[in-house]
C-alpha cells in the first residue's frame, strides 16, 4: 500500500473515525451522571408541577441527619434503622408540604395569636413537635427548667448567634414552619 493509496481512501478513514467519535460521545452521555437521559430518573416526585429530587431530598436528609445526631465531638453516629426512620420522617414531611400547603392557602383560613402560639409550642392541641422542648428550654441557677412561653422564646430567638443552639433552631424553624 502506497501513501497514494491511502490518501485516496482518507475519505472513508475520516469518516470511520468520525463515526468511532461520535459513537464514543453518545454512549458517554448515556452513562454520564447529566445525561439527557438521566434528567427523570433524579425525579422522586412530581405533582402539579412541583419536583422532588433525589439529590435535593438525599442532601436535605443529610442535613438533618447531622443536626439531629451531632455528638459533642463533633461526629455522626446513627444507625440504619434510624436513617431510615429519617428518611420516613422526611418523605412525609414533603408530601404535606407539596399536598397541603397550597390547599391550606386556597382555603383562606385565617389563624389567631392563640393558633400560631399552639402551632409554635402544640400546648394547646398536644402536638408539640419532639425537640421543640429540647431547644426552647432555659435552666436558672437553682437547676430547676423555666416554663417557656412566648416571651423566652423571643429572647432566646433575640439572641441570635449568641445561643451555643441557634444552629438547631436555624434547623427548627426550616423542618417545622
Amino acid at each position: 500500500m502506497t501513501l497514494n493509496d491511502i490518501r485516496k481512501k482518507s475519505g472513508l478513514l475520516l469518516i470511520v473515525i468520525g463515526a468511532g467519535m461520535l459513537g464514543f460521545i453518545f454512549m458517554d452521555l448515556m452513562n454520564s451522571g447529566t445525561s439527557l437521559f438521566q434528567k427523570e430518573q433524579n425525579t422522586l416526585l412530581d405533582i402539579d408541577g412541583q419536583k422532588l429530587t433525589f439529590t435535593n431530598f438525599e442532601k436535605e436528609l443529610e442535613e438533618n441527619i447531622n443536626i439531629k445526631f451531632l455528638s459533642n465531638l463533633g461526629t455522626v453516629n446513627i444507625t440504619e434503622s434510624q436513617r431510615n426512620a429519617e428518611k420516613d420522617l422526611l418523605w412525609d414531611q414533603k408530601m404535606k408540604e407539596i399536598l397541603f400547603v397550597e390547599k391550606f392557602e386556597d382555603s383562606g383560613i385565617a389563624v389567631g395569636a392563640d393558633e400560631t402560639w399552639d402551632l409554635i409550642s402544640g400546648e394547646i392541641t398536644g402536638n408539640q413537635a419532639p425537640l421543640f422542648g429540647y431547644f426552647f428550654r432555659d435552666q436558672t441557677e437553682t437547676g430547676e427548667w423555666n416554663q417557656y412561653g412566648p416571651e423566652l422564646i423571643k429572647e432566646w430567638i433575640d439572641m441570635g448567634v449568641d445561643n451555643p443552639q441557634w444552629f438547631r433552631y436555624l434547623f427548627f424553624e426550616k423542618k417545622y414552619h
